[in-house]
């Protein structure tokens, strides 16, 4: 994990990669799952209605409600915390950095041992 700096010219040139990117290393994941589907409108609004979160964006997006047609569309503006808190709730986890570039196939060598 990390960025190679000799070949990311762009990233080179910002001070969060070489705060946040350096140096580069190996990570090795035991065995995971993670959901194929992104968490929904509708799954989020049931979330809303069951808990007790208090999500700041609320009325910012959804001043009418939950909005139509948009109901099996992913969630947007949500914070980490947002996350963390829905992923608590539903009693699972969210994906690690590592987890999350694995999946999403970013350019990663798996290797199996």
């Amino acid at each position: 994990m990390g960025t190679d700096l000799s070949q990311d010219k762009i990233a080179a040139n910002w001070d969060w990669a070489l705060k946040t990117e350096l140096p580069q290393h190996e990570v090795f994941l035991p065995s995971y799952r993670i959901s194929r589907f992104m968490v929904t409108n509708e799954q989020w609004a049931f979330f809303l209605q069951q808990s007790d979160w208090r999500w700041a964006d609320r009325n910012r997006l959804w001043r009418g409600g939950l909005p139509r047609g948009k109901e099996k569309h992913p969630i947007v503006w949500v914070t980490w915390y947002d996350a963390q808190a829905f992923c608590k709730w539903a009693g699972v986890y969210l994906p690690t950095e590592a987890e999350w570039d694995v999946t999403a196939g970013n350019n990663l060598t798996l290797r199996r041992y």
